[in-house]
């Protein structure tokens, strides 16, 4: 079945939390789904890593399971660059479900709220690709529930047109899922929603590019920095490299970790014209 606007933003405005599989756990500290409710902080501060699509076009079965990411294993490079200050977490999905559906899963929730009632200082989620639209999402949807800040990596928040491929040519467990990331499905659903971010929130967006095109192979920059977020004076940092490499390039886990770490202040106007203009070429400085 097609995901249509009309079901996007049903998903999104009229359901409840839902139930599907998913995987929250301590990456490190190693901590067990089931070990929440008693969580004991080694630090004072959380990041949650939240992934994207991985399509399964061999092995469609994998799609109805949570899959744990290459960057988020313990021997990842960006969980070894904030294990000293940070405690972190996963957080994983099936891909049979819409993107939005994920946003409202109860395994999100219940992760984050027992990270909350842990009364870490600061709660940080960082998510790549379809992950960034659940981190955006999730803080729009619960407000009240303890983020501090967000890091959008590649985030497809006006879809991606590698999303239009021929349905017969995905792997039908994923179809809900990658029709939901359709240019026309994200961009309606953002006017109809027009919610913008609790202003006490950091939120920067990663932004990827790959060699001298206006994209990174998958989701072009304009969809990943969208004037929702310019009007809102959300900063956008630059990393060259590709859709696929940016969570395993040294030179771009070092600026995720370096904002992860640092204070994330709103851009004025005249910073948010300067980059677009630096860009898109879309206005002067």
């Amino acid at each position: 079945m097609f995901f249509t606007v009309l079901t996007a933003t049903s998903v999104l405005m009229l359901t409840p939390i839902t139930d599907l599989p998913t995987m929250f756990w301590g990456i490190a500290p190693e901590v067990k789904y089931s070990d929440l409710p008693s969580l004991k902080k080694k630090h004072d501060k959380a990041v949650v890593f939240i992934h994207g699509l991985q399509p399964h076009v061999f092995h469609p079965e994998k799609a109805t399971k949570p899959q744990v990411h290459e960057w988020q294993e313990p021997g990842g490079s960006l969980v070894k660059l904030l294990a000293e200050e940070f405690d972190i977490f996963g957080f994983s999905y099936a891909q049979m479900q819409s993107v939005d559906s994920i946003t409202l899963s109860r395994g999100l929730r219940v992760g984050i709220n027992a990270l909350e009632a842990a009364e870490y200082k600061e709660i940080l989620l960082i998510g790549h690709s379809a992950g960034a639209i659940i981190c955006r999402e999730f803080v729009e949807c619960f407000p009240a529930d303890g983020i501090t800040k967000v890091i959008a990596i590649s985030g497809p928040y006006q879809g991606s047109g590698w999303a239009k491929l021929p349905t017969f040519t995905l792997p039908k467990t994923q179809v809900a899922f990658i029709n939901s990331l359709l240019p026309e499905v994200r961009i309606a659903l953002q006017k109809e929603r027009d919610v913008k971010l609790p202003k006490s929130l950091e939120f920067c967006c990663v932004l990827t590019k790959w060699n001298r095109t206006d994209h990174d192979t998958v989701v072009s920059l304009k969809s990943q920095w969208p004037p929702d977020l310019q009007d809102q004076g959300i900063p956008a940092v630059l990393a060259s490299c590709n859709h696929f490499d940016v969570m395993t390039n040294d030179a771009a886990i070092k600026t995720v970790a370096e904002l992860a770490k640092g204070k994330v202040v709103r851009w004025k106007a005249e910073q948010t014209e300067l980059a677009q203009f630096k860009l898109f070429g879309t206005s002067k400085p």
